[in-house]
């Protein structure tokens, strides 16, 4: 039996790797939600955007907008709550 999952990796402007967890289309915004590559503890999300045909990951700087998103998240993962609980 193989347990491995494979995951996309992404580096951020801060030069740190990030694993791709998820993304979830909302309307017309897409979240990308990731994960540190060295303190998996440590979860991002971000607004996906295309500017000049290229993929612009934008910071969330609105509680109101973060709260929403993980709202989504637990809507699409529901067993994850439980577990985090």
């Amino acid at each position: 039996m193989n347990d491995q999952i494979e995951m996309n990796v992404i580096t951020l402007d801060n030069q740190e790797d990030y694993l791709v967890l998820d993304k979830i289309k909302n309307q017309n915004d897409v979240f990308v939600y990731l994960a540190s590559k060295d303190e998996p503890v440590n979860i991002l999300v971000r607004k996906r955007k295309i500017i000049d045909d290229e993929i612009i990951l934008e910071e969330l700087d609105n509680l109101d907008e973060i709260k929403h998103c993980f709202s989504l998240f637990f809507q699409k993962h529901p067993e994850l709550l439980n577990e985090s609980l």
